[in-house]
């Protein structure tokens, strides 16, 4: 009896003031470590979808051949693939996440390191872009992972996702912005951006990563993998698994989910792969446009995140999705407009950029809000990333095509096809609301 009396301070103790302070720092600094290990991964992709596109247009690549550099996100595509063995698999002194995270982020350094020094090497600057999507996809796994084990409740896992969308595009204006500006005002190559991003990509793995504490919500690494060796589904092959996985999501909500997050970004994509092109055979500068694509357009697109964030406090999170996509249809129209007319107003174009960073900001991240509510709960990893890859795969088909259209029928057909393509993946939400509508229904027949 003696021996419980002790215990009983120490835990009335943690409901002090002070604890009450350091536990609130504690879930900042959670939340923190999730965006700035989006950060690291925003910043090659920052590169690629900014500032590649224009080097290539600037090398004498046409629209075709600059499209197919979208291949060189095929990585992110593979995702749902080496999920299931970041789930499974870790050194146990390393900790079960830092045990992906330390290696792939080590790689990426290395690899926007070695880029720095391709030169005009062209195949070499590629190959080392892929590898930097190949270690960033790996990381992106095991960062989920991550996220869903430190994450105590539902309100901190929104604001983990809200820290992940927001450090995933400051990683992005970092790079085609912030680094881009410092270097050329400084009378150096693009090259610098890529020795910059390495160097950062290690500041923060010795940071952020290697002092890393993992607390598995679960069961210790241990017992885990015990459990692992004994569950059925685990003795599966690794596309046995995700066919599993498939099975059971097409139980939870059918398949007008997975059509919404593979289409609501096609028509997205299809435009803005293209944009810049347009601009810059318009007579722009290509540092301008990328001032405009990287600084304005990425800060209007983390208002919108925020935008986002907040709007299911006053509605439902379908409702609120729903409403943004509607809205998203007018920046795409004015580019469509802006094509057919050939207006170079700097109003009218940036009024243009800002509202569709904005909108779409808001879009992306309520419809990964919406993903993360429909996660299972017994594999969240391995199915938020099969969902990611859904929409990655939607994203990929416009990206490879819409230098082939615009080669083709030219810049305004490219833009009508998009703003066409984002009116059709309206029609996903009418079984969603349905579906709604439905368990509402027998929720209130149980009550």
């Amino acid at each position: 009896h003696t021996h419980t009396h002790p215990h009983s301070l120490t835990h009335t103790h943690t409901h002090t003031p002070h604890s009450t302070h350091i536990l609130a720092m504690d879930k900042w600094l959670r939340v923190l470590r999730v965006g700035s290990l989006y950060f690291v991964q925003g910043l090659p992709f920052g590169y690629q979808t900014k500032l590649l596109p224009l080097l290539l247009r600037e090398q004498g690549l046409n629209l075709s051949q600059i499209s197919l550099a979208s291949l060189l996100s095929l990585p992110w595509l593979l995702k749902s693939l080496w999920a299931p063995l970041v789930d499974t698999y870790w050194v146990t002194w390393l900790g079960r996440r830092r045990t992906w995270i330390i290696p792939t982020q080590l790689l990426l350094a290395l690899a926007a390191l070695a880029a720095a020094f391709c030169g005009d090497n062209l195949q070499a600057l590629l190959a080392m872009v892929f590898l930097m999507n190949v270690a960033a996809s790996v990381q992106d796994v095991a960062v989920d992972a991550l996220t869903i084990d430190t994450m105590h409740d539902d309100s901190e896992l929104a604001l983990g996702n809200s820290a992940q969308v927001i450090g995933y595009k400051a990683g992005m204006l970092a790079t085609s912005g912030g680094l881009m500006l410092l270097c050329t005002s400084c009378g150096l190559g693009w090259d610098c951006i890529l020795g910059c991003m390495g160097l950062i990509v290690l500041v923060v793995l010795l940071l952020v990563v290697v002092p890393l504490r993992e607390q598995d919500r679960p069961a210790t690494p241990q017992k885990h993998n015990k459990q692992e060796e004994t569950t059925p589904v685990q003795q599966l092959g690794v596309l046995a698994r995700l066919r599993h996985t498939l099975h059971d999501m097409a139980q939870m909500h059918g398949l007008a989910l997975l059509g919404l997050i593979t289409c609501y970004k096609i028509g997205e994509t299809l435009s803005d792969r293209m944009v810049k092109h347009f601009l810059l055979d318009s007579g722009f500068a290509a540092v301008d446009i990328a001032v405009w694509s990287g600084v304005y357009s990425m800060f209007g697109s983390m208002a919108g995140s925020l935008l986002g964030g907040m709007l299911p406090q006053y509605c439902s999170l379908l409702h609120a999705t729903f409403a943004c996509a509607v809205l998203h249809l007018g920046p795409q129209l004015a580019r469509y407009l802006l094509a057919l007319t050939s207006s170079t107003s700097h109003l009218w174009l940036l009024g243009t950029i800002m509202t569709e960073a904005v909108v779409g900001g808001a879009v992306t991240t309520l419809v990964f809000s919406l993903m993360m509510q429909q996660v299972s709960k017994d594999a969240p990893a391995t199915h938020f990333t099969i969902l990611a890859t859904f929409e990655i795969l939607g994203k990929s088909v416009a990206g490879l095509s819409s230098g082939v259209v615009a080669d083709s029928f030219g810049y305004a057909t490219v833009f009508g096809l998009g703003l066409a393509a984002s009116v059709m993946s309206l029609l996903w939400y009418k079984p969603l609301f349905d579906s709604q509508k439905e368990t509402k229904g027998q929720h209130k027949k149980n009550g």
